[in-house]
Parts: structure tokens; sequence; C-alpha cells
């Protein structure tokens, strides 16, 4: 049992307050209700996350609910006793067979992974390695360069 938010992929880039709006109602919702054993909660969005490489790239639209993953990262944060899982679909995939999955395994155990793409029914979670250090090309740039806007300005 638990609780899945469906955000279906978005129609533009332009980032999505609609969900984000969902997804701190459901929240709060969650923190207001005093139960025992708290329910988890599946942020589901569809093309955040670049699971694997792809030739064409991912469509822009996907990155509408960043902010909605960027929230659910948040809210594990605040709030460590419940079990928020952020789940990424592609839109070849089955998002009730992953939901279902992450769900089940979020009752029986923590699992491993609190962010997981989910793509053609494989499973991805991020992974660091190890990467031997490459000689640096040297540059054959001169002139004077302004680098602006680092901090938003």
């Amino acid at each position: 049992a638990g609780i899945a938010l469906l955000l279906d992929e978005a129609g533009s880039v332009a980032p999505s307050l609609g969900g984000l709006e969902a997804a701190l109602s459901l929240a709060q919702e969650l923190v207001r209700s005093a139960t025992k054993e708290p329910l988890p909660l599946v942020v589901r969005v569809c093309g955040v996350v670049p699971a694997l490489p792809r030739a064409g790239g991912l469509p822009a639209s996907g990155a509408a609910h960043g902010g909605s993953w960027g929230f659910a990262r948040v809210l594990r944060l605040e709030q460590p006793a419940r079990r928020i899982l952020s789940l990424d679909v592609s839109a070849a995939s089955d998002t009730r067979h992953a939901a279902r999955a992450l769900l089940a395994e979020s009752v029986l155990s923590r699992p491993c992974e609190d962010e997981v793409a989910w793509v053609r029914r494989v499973r991805l979670g991020a992974r660091l390695r190890r990467e031997s250090a490459r000689p640096a090309k040297r540059s054959k740039v001169t002139g004077a360069w302004l680098i602006t806007g680092g901090l938003g300005g």
C-alpha cells in the first residue's frame, strides 16, 4: 500500500507549477495525517532524469517536472521517517508496473534507491564510478573573456 503522485509529461519546457503544487499539497496532507506507520509516497515523473544516452536526446519538456523531483529530495531530508520515492519512467515503460514494484519494495524493506529511473521495464539507479585522470588538452583560445551569471544574476 502507498500513495503515488503521477505527473504526466508536460506539454512545454516551462516549469510545471501545477505538478509542484500537487506534490506540496499531498505532502502537507501526509504530514498532517498522524499514522503509526506512514504510507510511502512515490512521485512519478516522465523524462526528468536522462537514464540512458539517446541519439536524439531527451525532449526538453521532460525538465518541466524537475521541481517536483527536487521537492521530493527535500522532503526526504525534512521527513526522514517517511518513505519518499522518486520514479522517472520513459514513455515506453509501463508506469503501473514500475510504481507497484517500487511501492511493494518500500513496504517490505527500505529500498537501496530513493531515486529510480525505469526504462523499458528495467530499473536503473545512479552510480558513481572511478575514472582515471586524462591529460588536459591545450587550448588555443586567446583574448579576454567575461563570464557572468554564476549566481543567477
